[in-house]
C-alpha cells in the first residue's frame, strides 16, 4: 500500500499477482478477525472471482466493504507513455526500461524480432528484421503488471489501424499491387 499520486485522500492498492483475499484484507488493513466477514460479503455478492491483478486507488475515508468493492469492481488504475514520432528502437528501448526496468536489451531484440510479431505485420523473417518503422508513435496506457510484449503490440496494433491505410493509398504501394 502507498500513498496515492493521483490525489491526497487516496492510497494505492497494489494487487500483485498470484495474490489472493488474504493478501488483499491485509492490504487494505482489515482485522484478521473480520477475513470471515470479508469472505462472506464477497461470496454473496458474487465477486468471489472477481479478483485482478493491477493498483487501485481507494480513498482514505471509505469503509473496509466500500474499498473492497472499489477493488473488486472497478478497472485497475492506467499509467501512460509516450514514444515521440521520429524515435529509434533504442530510443523506444530507454522509454520501455523506465516502465519495464527488468526489461534487457536482449529481451527487447527478441521481442522486436519474434516471428508471430514480424508475420502479423508482413515482415519477412530474415536474421536482422525487426519492428523498427512499425511501432507507431502515440501515447499509450498501460496497467502495472502488463508486460512489454503487450506494449509493443500495441504499437503494431496502431500501426496497422493509422499507418497502413494511409500507406495503401501511396501510388508506390499501388503500383508494386498491380
Amino acid at each position: 500500500v502507498s500513498q496515492s499520486r493521483y490525489s491526497p485522500g487516496e492510497y494505492i492498492v497494489d494487487v500483485e499477482p498470484q495474490s489472493g483475499f488474504t493478501q488483499l484484507f491485509m492490504k487494505l488493513g482489515m482485522d484478521p478477525k473480520n477475513a470471515k466477514i470479508a469472505r462472506y460479503w464477497i461470496k454473496t455478492q458474487k465477486l468471489d472471482r472477481s479478483l485482478r491483478v493491477g493498483e487501485f486507488s481507494v480513498k482514505n475515508n471509505w469503509s473496509y466493504a466500500h474499498a473492497l468493492y472499489q477493488v473488486l469492481t472497478q478497472a485497475p488504475n492506467y499509467h501512460m507513455v509516450t514514444i515521440r514520432e521520429g524515435e529509434n528502437i533504442w530510443e523506444i528501448y530507454n522509454t520501455l526500461k523506465t516502465i519495464f526496468p527488468k526489461l534487457s536489451q536482449e529481451q527487447y531484440l527478441d521481442l522486436l524480432s519474434d516471428k508471430k510479431l514480424l508475420d502479423t505485420m508482413g515482415v519477412p523473417s530474415h536474421p536482422r528484421g525487426n519492428l523498427e518503422g512499425f511501432l507507431f508513435p502515440e501515447t499509450y496506457t498501460y496497467q502495472k503488471y502488463n508486460s512489454p510484449r503487450d506494449l509493443i503490440q500495441n504499437m503494431t496494433q496502431e500501426f496497422e489501424r493509422r499507418a497502413r491505410p494511409i500507406l495503401a493509398q501511396h501510388p508506390w504501394s499501388q503500383s508494386r499491387e498491380g
